[in-house]
């Protein structure tokens, strides 16, 4: 049977991921998250009730770099690539 799993890049928007992640959970075998850690941030803390559905990759986004979008996309695609290549990923 076909897997179908969901990613996010995300840095500081611990509500409106939560709100995004509660809408698709149950239909979702697995949520891959890039998550670049900010001060004062608690989307780890957020991210732990949704338990072993949840799995974070941290990397920090680093704003000064053009092409920082490209990388955090690139870290989910090798993710994929290596534990989801027979996957349908759901990009949010």
């Amino acid at each position: 049977m076909t897997r179908l799993v969901a990613a996010y890049i995300t840095e500081n928007d611990c509500e409106p991921l939560e709100l995004s992640i509660k809408s698709v959970i149950e239909f979702i075998d697995k949520i891959y998250v890039i998550y670049s850690p900010t001060e004062g941030d608690y989307t780890l803390e957020m991210l732990k009730q949704f338990g072993d559905k949840i799995e974070i990759h941290t990397i920090n986004y680093l704003h000064e770099d053009i092409g920082a979008n490209g990388k955090q996309r690139n870290e989910y695609l090798k993710i994929l690539k290596e534990k989801e290549i027979d996957s349908w990923c759901l990009v949010l």
